[in-house]
């Protein structure tokens, strides 16, 4: 029997530890999400490919352009 509700009890933990995680990484993401929309470059960049003010490059040409 009380081994029984020691299994019990462990199952619960690992339950919560995963939901915990989920939890963790869901906020991780709001907060990135956050921080993407606060910033005025980032809403110049979707009005420039919305208006088609951007071109095509390959990941080559970016690389160059950034000094990669």
């Amino acid at each position: 029997m009380y081994a029984d509700a020691r299994v019990l009890k462990r199952n619960a933990v690992e339950q919560m530890v995963c939901k915990a995680s989920r939890l963790r990484e869901e906020y991780l993401n709001y907060v990135e999400d956050l921080q993407l929309h606060s910033n005025p470059e980032f809403w110049k960049a979707i009005a420039d490919v919305e208006n088609r003010r951007t071109k095509k490059t390959t990941l080559k040409q970016l690389k160059e352009e950034l000094s990669l």
